[in-house]
C-alpha cells in the first residue's frame, strides 16, 4: 500500500542526491511511497516504471542500478531492498 511521505528541504542539496540523474532522484522519492516504515519493500523495477515513470522514455533497470550503485538502496534477500539512509 502506498504511503504519504514528505521531503525535507535539505534533500535537494545532499551530496548523495545531487550526484544522481534527475529521473533517478524522482524514482528514489517515488520508492519512499512504496516502502514500509522501516524502508523495506519488494524490488520490482518494471512495476516502478509502470507506476511512477509511465510516460518517460527511460531504462528503469539503469535507474535502479544507479540507486543501488550510489548506496542509497541496498538489495537483500530475494526481491527485497531497504533504503540505506532517510531524508
Amino acid at each position: 500500500m502506498a504511503r504519504i511521505r514528505t521531503i525535507k528541504p535539505e534533500f535537494f542539496t545532499s551530496e548523495d542526491i545531487v550526484s544522481l540523474s534527475p529521473l533517478a532522484r524522482l524514482l528514489y522519492i517515488a520508492l519512499w511511497c512504496e516502502s514500509d516504515k522501516d524502508g523495506r519493500m519488494v524490488w520490482k523495477p518494471r512495476t516502478f516504471k509502470m507506476r511512477y515513470l509511465p510516460a518517460d522514455d527511460c531504462q528503469i533497470e539503469a535507474l535502479c542500478q544507479e540507486l543501488i550503485g550510489s548506496g542509497l538502496v541496498i538489495l537483500y534477500g530475494t526481491g527485497s531492498f531497504a533504503f540505506s539512509s532517510q531524508y
